[in-house]
């Protein structure tokens, strides 16, 4: 069990196939990078354009013809050299998962509302057919 709090290469050790297995955690992990410095500054952009959060307009501003939004990947880039420098990835973990989380259960309880009032739109909507029946 301590070796499973201690040892974060314990998957690498255990694995039948080690170098396999690296490349895929490089790969995903470069993945994500590259997804979160090309995603997050463009949700920023979008943000700011929309007024959602009053007084980050400046982050909504956007250069060249794809408009690509430099002020907030400067922001963007700030957040990430300063969590970068504090040396711990442990720290930078949790306030990384949390707002993921915290969206993924949003969208699912969204859509679990939606099917919900669908549902009961439904059944509305099939009693008033029956009843519409009946009078006929």
């Amino acid at each position: 069990r301590q070796a499973l709090k201690t040892d974060f290469m314990i998957a690498a050790k255990v694995s039948a196939l080690h170098v396999p297995l690296l490349a895929g955690l490089y790969v995903s992990s470069m993945s994500s990078c590259l997804g979160a410095m090309y995603g997050t500054p463009r949700v920023l952009q979008s943000i700011a354009n929309e007024n959602v959060i009053p007084g980050i307009h400046i982050l909504g501003k956007g250069r060249g013809p794809n408009r690509v939004p430099v002020y907030a990947m400067g922001v963007v880039a700030t957040v990430i050299i300063t969590f970068t420098l504090c040396g711990n990835i442990n720290t930078l973990a949790p306030i990384v998962t949390m707002p993921f989380l915290m969206m993924y259960a949003t969208v699912d309880y969204a859509y679990f509302a939606l099917a919900q009032t669908f549902d009961i739109q439904h059944q509305r909507e099939q009693r008033f057919r029956s009843s519409a029946t009946n009078d006929l």
